[in-house]
């Protein structure tokens, strides 16, 4: 038997983690979508937005805050995947143990999934704040459809996974 190159060791070792990271993969993807059946179960009851001038006021301050949060997230997301991986992938290049490096990287990926899938569900959770101010579906749906669009990208897998260890 010759030696296991780190490419096989870091396969092992994320198929052991892999259904942990689906686990929470498939939850931050079940969020957005529990917003939106929520929101959309309230329109058809006849929900009309708890702000009567919503176009007036701290309203108007609020929705553009909400909306802007929102887009920024969506906007920036790519940087704040570079910053979190950075922070809590922390064994790209040091000299440890590979098999206690790659349990240690695969530890902060998974902190790396649930906090960056977290994050991009707060697009959603502004489109609701926004829907529940002014009653506006329209609002909700789009920023839902983007918010799981963008969880594509960052949903766990080996390819995402080796792709933060090279950079």
């Amino acid at each position: 038997m010759g030696k296991v190159s780190q490419g096989e060791i870091e396969k092992e070792k994320y198929r052991e983690y892999s259904s942990q990271l689906r686990l929470i993969g498939l939850f931050q993807f079940l969020f957005p979508i529990i917003l939106f059946l929520i929101g959309y179960f309230m329109k058809r009851c006849g929900f009309h937005g708890k702000v009567l001038d919503y176009d007036k006021g701290i309203a108007r301050i609020i929705q553009y805050i909400f909306f802007f949060l929102g887009v920024g997230i969506l906007f920036f997301c790519d940087n704040i995947s570079h910053f979190l991986s950075k922070k809590l992938i922390p064994y790209k290049n040091i000299e440890l143990d590979e098999e206690a490096k790659i349990e240690e990287n695969l530890k902060g990926y998974s902190t790396y999934v649930l906090v960056m899938m977290g994050t991009l569900n707060l697009v959603t959770v502004f489109g609701f704040l926004g829907f529940l101010i002014c009653g506006n579906f329209t609002w909700l749906t789009v920023f839902a459809i983007l918010n799981i669009l963008a969880l594509f990208k960052y949903f766990p897998s080996y390819s995402r996974f080796s792709f933060l260890l090279r950079k």
